[in-house]
């Protein structure tokens, strides 16, 4: 009853009546060499192995970072890169919609960062500027994307904006310019486009939590603004206001410390700026002291990431410690951004 499924086979041999029979030794199984065996004249040739293609690096702990007249690439905390557009000579990171905006000699493109695929471009034949400028339909998020210098703005820019009937424009001249076919057929298409919130910003706004600095504090030109502070990422610490003027040109001069709520005390941000605007990392471990005894260093911005406990600022990715490291081109931002602290300048 056993064999209902499977089939009954007995192990004993089978035997005739009047005769035996003695089972045949089993022929052994010669194996047949691949290329002896008869080959169609109409099978397919083998497919010609393909190299991998990099994956992406996951977006959570994902950032930019590009230099002029260099590629831009997509870097991740373990070290994979994924190259996003071809080597440009000024972008415009608009995370909110997933874009980048790129211009490169008298080209205009864009690369969606959402999708695998390459920059498209918008607009040929365009003069020479400085920036990009961008504008939403009105939808209350993210309607005007436009770049942080910590200047004044510059007019030296092209302008996009976005809707139902996109239109381009040269800002300083008001001159307007023309969308390539498929540039135009691509912005109408993403007039509904979603945008994610924007990452906070915290400034130094007026109504910002003060700290206290030393009597007669001669930093700002504003007395009001010097003091006013940020939290700086998830820890204690607090990024001070201790230096805002505009001095002789368009662009401000500001120079923050960080201070410990628990002791005190000051000491420098992870990354100083000299006289002629160049950047390097802070001695560590930090020296705390008094305000006038700290050197102050970079107001920002410091890009955090989402757990606020890495940050962006310049070339250099950094750790809440302070331990940084140069990434050798400039940080454009997270893909998924925590708050940004600070300000250029």
């Amino acid at each position: 009853m056993g064999c209902l499924l499977l089939g009954c086979h007995s192990s004993e041999p089978k035997k005739t009546e009047g005769t035996s029979h003695q089972p045949e030794a089993p022929q052994p199984v010669q194996s047949v060499p691949s290329s002896a065996l008869p080959v169609s004249a109409n099978a397919p040739p083998a497919p010609t192995p393909q190299p991998a293609v990099p994956a992406r690096p996951p977006a959570t702990a994902s950032f930019l970072v590009g230099t002029q007249g260099q590629d831009i690439a997509l870097r991740s905390l373990d070290g994979q890169a994924h190259v996003v557009a071809p080597a440009v000579s000024s972008w415009l990171y608009d995370e909110a919609h997933g874009l980048l905006w790129l211009l490169d000699e008298d080209r205009l493109a864009v690369s969606d960062l959402r999708q695998e695929s390459p920059p498209v471009v918008l607009a040929k034949g365009l003069p020479p500027v400085g920036s990009i400028w961008v504008e939403w339909p009105k939808n209350g998020n993210s309607q005007f994307v436009r770049p942080e210098t910590g200047c004044e703005e510059s007019t030296d820019a092209v302008e996009v904006k976005l809707g139902s009937k996109p239109s381009l424009r040269l800002v300083d001249s008001e001159q307007r310019k023309s969308f390539s076919p498929d540039g135009l057929r691509w912005l109408k298409a993403q007039t509904g486009r979603s945008a994610t919130p924007s990452p906070p910003v915290k400034g130094f706004e007026s109504d910002a939590q003060r700290v206290a600095l030393p009597e007669k504090w001669s930093g700002c030109d504003d007395a009001e603004r010097c003091g006013l502070s940020e939290a700086f990422g998830a820890g204690p610490l607090r990024l001070v206001l201790v230096k805002d003027t505009q001095g002789g040109g368009d662009c401000f001069q500001r120079s923050c410390l960080l201070f410990d709520p628990q002791t005190k005390r000051f000491s420098s941000p992870p990354i100083l700026v000299d006289a002629g605007g160049t950047p390097s990392v802070a001695p560590r471990p930090p020296h705390w002291t008094g305000a006038k005894e700290a050197a102050p260093g970079a107001c920002g911005s410091y890009l955090f990431d989402k757990p606020g406990t890495r940050f962006l600022i310049r070339q250099f990715l950094c750790q809440l410690n302070g331990d940084c490291q140069d990434l050798g081109a400039e940080a454009i931002g997270w893909l998924q951004s925590g708050v940004i602290v600070g300000g250029a300048g």
